[in-house]
Order: structure tokens, then sequence, then C-alpha cells
């Protein structure tokens, strides 16, 4: 099978991933294996030093975990599948509510889950009575927080 290896040089969690194009080797199975987390086996003169692959066989882009001498020119490639970047097309053509995100420009305030930090800035200030407590047990007391 044909197996496209690329850089990856985008966070795992990025769907649409910035590729550069590496080699086109030829892989073989090694034993069983997982379409999931395959294992292959790939002759090359030059060790595999890509991050990235894509198994056009299975319609699945993969990153590159492991790579593994066996003999010389004959490299055993572990890989995990990348679900956001193989499923992307229908990953974009959902309609989601999207209930958490990164960008704060974009964000609710009023929304409290905990995750965003509208406005963090902490003061105290100490405030003494000039006679000090009197017989009168009524004082107020103003926080906000």
């Amino acid at each position: 099978m044909n197996i496209q290896f690329y850089y990856n040089q985008s966070d795992e969690r990025t769907i649409n991933k910035q590729l550069k194009t590496g080699q086109i080797l030829q892989g073989t199975f090694r034993n069983e294996s997982s379409v999931i987390n395959p294992s292959i086996l790939v002759e090359s003169e030059l060790p595999i030093d890509a991050n990235y692959c894509y198994i056009s066989a299975w319609q699945r882009y993969y990153f590159v975990r492991n790579v593994t001498t066996i003999r010389n020119k004959l490299w055993l490639v572990e890989l995990q599948v990348d679900p956001l970047m193989s499923f992307r097309n229908d990953i974009s053509n959902y309609r989601i509510v999207i209930d958490k995100q990164t960008e704060v420009s974009n964000s609710d305030e009023y929304i409290d889950d905990n995750s965003l930090v509208a406005n963090s800035i902490h003061f105290t200030r100490i405030l003494n009575f000039a006679r000090g407590f009197n017989n009168t047990p009524e004082y107020i007391l103003i926080t906000a927080g």
C-alpha cells in the first residue's frame, strides 16, 4: 500500500493541519494490525523522519508515533489515527453549538463555567474606625467578588 509521509507543523488538536510533503513509500502489515493504531513495515534507504502520514487505501491520516529499525533499510512504523483530519469534511458539515472556545475576544463573559476568567484584579482595602468600635452593634460590611 502507498503511504504518503508529511511533516505536520500544526497542533494535534487542529482540524486542518499544515503539512509539508515528504516521501511516498510502500508499506506492508506486520502480522495483524489495527486500522486505528497500525504497525506497518516500510522499506527505505534513509530513516523515516516524518511525523505524519496518509494511507489512501483507508482514506485516513495518521500521526507517526514511533519508528523502529528492523534490519538494514527496513523500518517498523507505528501509527495512530488522526480522526480530526481524517474526517474533517464530515466535521465541517455538522451544525453544532460550541460550548467552549479558546478565543477570548469571541467569548461570552456571562456564561460562568469557570473556564474563562473575565477579570482577575484582586485588591484589598482596609479602613480603620477613627474611634474604634462602639457599643452599638450596627455595622455595614460590603464585599464584592
